[in-house]
């Protein structure tokens, strides 16, 4: 018979090595994963809280829509404070808005009559228009031409030389050298020629292109757009700066003056009492250093650099303090604009009062192209990625038959999901933009980031197909139904669940990517939008757009930095972590949605 306390000791609680292994790597992986969660969330943290900065503001309508319906443009800085303009630069102000008062009426007569000709002349401005974007698409032809010759003849002059070399390698006589030097030669003359056949198309095109925007500028609708851009522009000019700017600008420094000082004084009080207890005890310890005891006079050199410590921090908080106080005060006597709104509105003023104006690059306007741009990749990209991915998933899990091949191109299709983007990004610049000619375009961008997210589409789709029990499809088939309605009606509803959670995995690596589109679809600056100034609508797919990942890249990398150019980096990453969270959190709807309307 077994003892009672031997069986109860067989199952008590014991620490073997096994155990001590399993709780170790257990508190480590989780230690890991709080310390990734810290990080990110305090880096969320940092960007939105820098980014609303950029996005919000403290008057209605609390939002800086410019920022959301602007392009990029360069800021322009300059103080305008009433204690710099003196009598005279006032005198020269004054004098810039008479002539402004004057200028206004002579444009409202001129734009008035050059809309009343252009409305006589539409028709004619019309063929005109028509005749030179038909001249445009011509040109277009023979620049692809052209450029199909020059790559015939750079073919020709690669198979001369590699010919050459070999006639090298073999010691061919001098005679056969000689001929294909001048072969060589002939055709590197004919792809000089070529070359400058391509450079007086380039060039026709561009006139072609010059004509097509004055012939444009002259239409009725142009030119009411802008007289209205130029009288309003002369208008905000006339009233700026607005009935007490100067009375606004004067409190809200008395107001940063009061702050800063307060912030000195709590700065006082603290340090003060720190130094003022460090100096008595010094000077008692000095009272009771023994020339003969070193351990009296090691404390009182403790206490004398305990000292030098707390006023060398306290001379150092000042200085802190008294920067951001100039630098504040230096912003609230700042103004702020945009290029087109600098120019059009307070250039005028500005250089007649003679004040120092400060430019920065890619720091004013807003990124509204970029927005657009980024949308239409995500979504373009994500369109063809879901129909190839799901065909794709259909074929492997439903048609392909099992065998060594099938798990080659699972195995290829699983090893290509760890391609670097930058690669994909190369294979989209060589095949869309170099071989199929497209450019860099928002089609070249769209097919390249659609196949980086192939194999993560292809895998979890294939995934939710085959989880579907077999049950649904061969009730379908005894019903009599084919086996591609057995899979549209029984099968693909009830695996779009999973399917879509492959989109939402795809959404936030297709829309936070640089490299691939940096080389096949994204500009760091272009005027029109993508629908705009287009012959034919088939060239919207073959303009390059503006995208929020790039941008944050040139602004942040590509150009000096400023703590404008900083406010204008945060605004955008808060604004793209939106977009991405908003098209994530769309599909996450949409597949509980899936979920609840197929249940199984």
């Amino acid at each position: 018979m077994i003892d009672s306390d031997s069986s109860l000791e067989m199952f008590r609680h014991r620490r073997t090595p096994a155990k001590s292994v399993q709780s170790f790597f257990f508190w480590l992986f989780r230690i890991c994963t709080y310390i990734i969660v810290l990080a990110a969330s305090t880096l969320f943290i940092k960007i939105a809280y820098e980014g609303s900065i950029t996005i919000f503001e403290k008057t209605f309508p609390f939002v800086n829509v410019g920022f959301f319906t602007q392009s990029p443009q360069t800021l322009y800085v300059f103080e305008w404070d009433d204690a710099m303009l003196t009598e005279s630069k006032l005198e020269a102000v004054a004098a810039v808005e008479a002539e402004i008062r004057k200028e206004i009426p002579e444009k409202e007569l001129f734009f008035k009559d050059a809309i009343v000709t252009a409305e006589a002349q539409k028709a004619e401005t019309l063929n005109e228009l028509a005749l030179v974007r038909a001249d445009i698409n011509r040109v277009k032809k023979e620049l692809k031409q052209v450029q199909r010759k020059e790559d015939a003849a750079t073919k020709v002059i690669e198979k001369l030389e590699a010919k050459q070399q070999r006639l090298f390698d073999r010691n061919a006589p001098e005679a056969e050298l000689h001929q294909m030097r001048n072969e060589i030669i002939a055709g590197l003359e004919a792809r000089k020629a070529i070359f400058r056949e391509k450079a007086g198309i380039e060039e026709e095109r561009a006139n072609l292109a010059s004509m097509k925007n004055q012939l444009s500028a002259q239409l009725p609708e142009a030119l009411e757009i802008e007289s209205k851009r130029v009288l309003d522009n002369l208008q905000a000019s006339l009233a700026w700066p607005e009935p007490g700017y100067f009375e606004k600008q004067n409190a809200e420094e008395a107001q940063i003056q009061a702050e800063f000082d307060g912030k000195e004084l709590k700065l006082e009080e603290k340090y003060s009492y720190l130094v003022d207890r460090a100096t008595a005890k010094a000077e008692v310890l000095f009272t009771e250093v023994d020339p003969e005891d070193p351990e009296t006079k090691l404390a009182w050199l403790k206490a004398k650099l305990s000292l030098k410590k707390a006023e060398d921090r306290w001379a150092a908080k000042l200085e802190k303090l008294e920067t951001e106080r100039k630098l504040a005060l230096t912003n609230a006597r700042s103004f702020q604009a945009g290029d087109t709104e600098y120019r059009g509105v307070y250039a005028r003023k500005a250089e007649a009062a003679g004040v120092n104006v400060k430019s920065y690059a890619y720091s004013g306007g807003g990124i509204f192209p970029a927005i657009v741009g980024t949308i239409l990749l995500t979504v373009g990209s994500m369109t063809i990625a879901l129909i190839l991915g799901i065909f794709s998933a259909i074929y492997l899990s439903e048609y392909a038959k099992p065998g060594k091949v099938l798990n080659l191109i699972r195995l290829s299709i699983v090893n290509l999901a760890g391609v670097p983007s930058i690669v994909f990004g190369l294979f989209g610049f060589g095949m869309f933009v170099v071989f199929f000619g497209w450019g860099v375009s928002l089609a070249a961008g769209c097919f390249t980031l659609a196949f980086m997210v192939l194999p993560v589409i292809i895998t979890s789709s294939e995934e939710a197909i085959r989880a579907v029990p077999q049950g649904f499809r061969e009730g379908s088939l005894a019903l009599g139904a084919t086996k591609w309605t057995s899979i549209r009606t029984n099968v693909l509803p009830y695996a779009l669940p999973g399917i879509l959670t492959s989109s939402v995995l795809g959404v936030a690596r297709v829309a936070g990517e640089t490299a691939p589109i940096m080389f096949t679809a994204a500009y760091a600056l272009r005027d029109n939008l993508p629908w705009e100034g287009l012959d034919k609508p088939t060239d919207f797919f073959v303009q390059g757009v503006m995208a929020l990942p790039y941008h944050i890249y040139v602004v942040s990398s590509k150009i000096p930095q400023n703590e404008y150019t900083v406010r204008m980096q945060y605004g955008t990453a808060f604004v793209f972590l939106l977009i991405v969270a908003c098209i994530a959190f769309t599909s996450i709807l949409l597949r509980i949605r899936m979920r609840k309307l197929y249940k199984w």
